[in-house]
């Protein structure tokens, strides 16, 4: 891990003012008075990921909106992915928590969207990201969020029209993204691998980017099938353990189980 993306990730645990606020008053733990090697709960039966988060939820430094994270971190990295994160943890309540701590408008209601979308309420997702164009139409995050509420008509050619307008206002390897997914579900797999340049070329920060694997992952294996061809498929697996390494899919999961 390089030192920023290490600060990145201390800084959305505790950052600095954080953990010297949680720990005032508290017991200093020394080489000769080592209350963790003696007093903590060796097999982990202690504090819960719930119980953390209320312990921590006055110095979280995703959800105060004065912290080092949203202060300089957040105009380096893409607040969405870490929502995108937080959610694949289903850490809804932080995730709102931290959409509030965003100043952004357009940012937060992003965010906003991703935690209703995890949550089945595809209605208020659906609005949150109409929202979130209406103040920032160029926020690429909240164009593919909506879009990607769409592709199950999208597969079935039977969109609304201001959807398609949107779909077709994309450009690049996200195009690809959404030609590929029509070709995918038709079946027209040879269509569907001469995009695959394009499609690796989704950078991990963009929402599309597991939907990119997902198709790239398909044609490999449906030829993988078809031919026989042991490289073609290590070739899919070799991808996909690629993005479950940070990204978890049920989806992508179930894939690769096969």
């Amino acid at each position: 891990m390089t030192a920023p993306r290490m600060l990145f990730v201390l800084m959305m645990t505790l950052d600095e003012a954080g953990v010297r606020k949680f720990a005032e008053g508290g017991v200093i733990n020394t080489d000769d008075h080592n209350l963790l090697a003696f007093f903590s709960r060796p097999i982990g039966s202690g504090l819960t990921a719930d119980s953390l988060l209320e312990l921590f939820a006055d110095v979280d430094p995703l959800t105060d909106p004065d912290s080092e994270f949203h202060q300089i971190a957040a105009h380096q990295i893409n607040r969405h992915i870490v929502a995108d994160q937080l959610l694949q943890g289903n850490f809804i309540q932080r995730t709102f928590n931290m959409a509030r701590a965003t100043a952004n408008s357009s940012e937060r209601a992003t965010i906003d969207a991703l935690g209703y979308e995890h949550s089945g309420n595809i209605d208020r997702a659906e609005a949150s990201y109409e929202l979130a164009l209406s103040e920032n139409p160029a926020n690429e995050a909240a164009q593919f969020g909506l879009l990607r509420l769409y592709l199950p008509d999208l597969a079935q050619r039977q969109i609304p029209q201001r959807i398609g307008v949107l779909a077709n206002q994309q450009t690049g390897p996200v195009r690809r993204v959404l030609e590929g997914w029509v070709f995918g579900a038709s079946g027209d797999f040879e269509r569907l691998k001469s995009f695959d340049a394009e499609l690796a070329q989704v950078p991990p920060t963009s929402l599309a980017h597991p939907i990119a694997v997902k198709l790239r992952v398909d044609w490999r294996i449906v030829e993988s099938q078809r031919t026989g061809d042991a490289e073609i498929a290590s070739e899919a697996m070799q991808i996909l353990d690629d993005i479950l390494a940070s990204h978890w899919s049920f989806d992508l999961y179930v894939l690769r189980s096969g």
